[in-house]
């Protein structure tokens, strides 16, 4: 558990920032062919074939259906899911968000694993990714850029045992996200 709540920390310091401005819709009570169509929005980077748009409580219902469960460790601005990823079990889900616009921007999946994972993902994102721009390419980092958003994968050393964060950032709402604090400045 104390490596989850290190990870959740660490996350949170990558995830971008909370917008400014009230989301009049964000009370609007949504029909299941909303939802879907929200969902399955093909202009958005997708995880786990769900795109990374709209609440963040629909898109974590959505990831359920995938398997994950709640935990107790959600915050302000990202709910904390935990389950299956990628073969891998005990991983931990970051679903951030801007609560003011009530937007799903970036996932961080946090998962306890060795070198050998770190590389195996790494080489299956590779393939997953080959026609996007690739980023950063290290040893421990590899990030990969498509039309809709970027993917990144490192390995480190949290709390003395490793892990392996792979990260989702849709540009949409990391846009909308950083435009609405804009206007805080």
């Amino acid at each position: 558990m104390k490596l989850k709540s290190i990870a959740i920390a660490l996350s949170l310091a990558i995830l971008a920032s909370c917008g400014a401005k009230e989301n009049s819709s964000s009370s609007e009570v949504k029909t299941e062919s909303q939802l879907s169509k929200a969902l399955s929005d093909t202009t958005h980077l997708t995880f786990m074939g769900i795109a990374i748009n709209g609440a963040p409580q629909e898109f974590a219902e959505a990831v359920k259906t995938k398997g994950f469960k709640d935990t107790e460790e959600s915050g302000d601005d990202y709910i904390a899911l935990t389950g299956r990823f990628a073969g891998q079990d005990d991983v931990m889900l970051m679903i951030g968000f801007d609560p003011k616009l009530n937007l799903t921007h970036t996932i961080t999946v946090s998962i306890p694993a060795d070198r050998t994972v770190f590389t195996n993902l790494a080489h299956d994102m590779s393939e997953k990714y080959a026609g996007a721009e690739n980023g950063l390419n290290t040893g421990s980092c590899k990030s990969f850029r498509t039309d809709k958003g970027s993917v990144s994968i490192s390995m480190m050393e949290i709390a003395g045992e490793d892990a392996v964060l792979i990260q989702y950032i849709d540009d949409k709402n990391t846009e909308a996200s950083r435009t609405n604090n804009a206007a805080d400045l």
